[in-house]
């Protein structure tokens, strides 16, 4: 019984010993020769911001003092000639301080909703902040970062509903298309933006496709103006909001940037055979975090339409190659 349990034992302490020289040993190996052992991964560039929020808008006032009832859906698409509001019957006497302040701030730029139909087509909002006539598509290049920040702190509040006057907003119409964020950041982060680029936004918990309208460089500070056509859940009500903007998100083989080196022309790594000898695989990079990158795995198409094969997963990478490295490489 006891020497059953003594070649137990040792079966046991080999098995240990197999799955450290499997795992453990080429790290350990790698590591005192300055190499790496590659894997998939992720790499994702992005940057938090606050935006302000523009949209292609329309504020429609009350056409006479009376009883307004809302005959369409909060954020319903609807088409131009359709009746968004009922008024009629009595309005009210005194007037609302709120609207005489959001009125003051539209100006001429308001419409009047004859008998309470939309004459344009769009999304339904009964939510105004009295930026509508400031913060326009018309004024992306124009507008004054000072201009967004005043604009924006205001608190949207509703339109008229029951007993209401003449000029009263009543309804407010987004036209069903492209909208725009614009923000700001320094010169540094600004360069990871190139006019029309392909980005994503996150605004909550919903993510979806944007470009890059335009990108205005100051001394310090440059204007980072997004556009999207994707319907965003409250972005008819909304302001000024926090976003996410990824500018590059790719999976593949993680590298380190280190380790790529270029040599006759390409751009790859060094790669250690199974005797020990370094080749030379060419890379095909899909994002670039300043620091590591993600790359194709097994095959990629280069810029001349060729395919290409390059490294797989698990290959071990030379960590930083010298001179010397990359001219004796195979």
């Amino acid at each position: 019984m006891k020497k059953k349990w003594f070649w137990l034992i040792i079966y046991l302490a080999a098995i240990v010993v197999c799955i450290v020289l499997i795992y453990a040993v080429p790290k350990l190996m790698g590591a005192l020769e300055g190499t790496y052992v590659v894997e998939q991964g992720k790499i994702e560039l992005s940057q938090d911001v606050e935006a302000y929020i523009v949209r292609n808008e329309v504020v429609y006032v009350a056409d006479r003092d009376g009883t307004v009832k809302r005959q369409a859906e909060e954020s319903k698409l609807v088409r131009a000639g359709n009746q968004i509001v009922s008024i009629s019957g009595a309005g009210r006497e005194e007037t609302d301080q709120t609207y005489e302040r959001i009125k003051i701030q539209l100006g001429e730029a308001a419409l009047t909703a004859a008998d309470g139909y939309t004459g344009s087509a769009g999304y339904v909002s009964y939510k105004v902040d009295g930026a509508e006539a400031t913060l326009t598509p018309a004024g992306l290049e124009t507008t004054k970062k000072a201009a967004y920040e005043e604009k924006s702190g205001a608190e949207a509040v509703s339109t008229a509903k029951g007993k209401s006057q003449k000029g009263d907003p009543v309804f407010k119409i987004v036209a069903n298309g492209d909208w725009w964020l614009v923000f700001y950041t320094d010169n540094e982060h600004a360069k990871a933006y190139t006019q029309d680029m392909n980005v994503q936004i996150t605004i909550g918990d919903e993510t979806v496709k944007a470009y890059v309208y335009s990108v205005k460089n100051g001394k310090q500070i440059s204007r980072i103006t997004l556009c999207c056509s994707v319907f965003v859940k409250d972005y008819l009500t909304l302001r000024r909001v926090k976003v996410k903007v990824t500018t590059a998100s790719a999976e593949g083989l993680i590298i380190q940037n280190q380790s790529i080196v270029e040599k006759d022309g390409h751009k790859g790594v060094l790669v250690k055979n199974k005797y020990g000898k370094n080749v030379f695989k060419r890379i095909g990079i899909k994002a670039d975090d300043g620091t590591k990158s993600a790359v194709c795995e097994d095959i990629f198409m280069d810029e001349t339409d060729n395919y290409v094969e390059t490294i797989r997963v698990y290959d071990e990478i030379v960590t930083s190659p010298d001179e010397k490295d990359i001219k004796e490489a195979e």
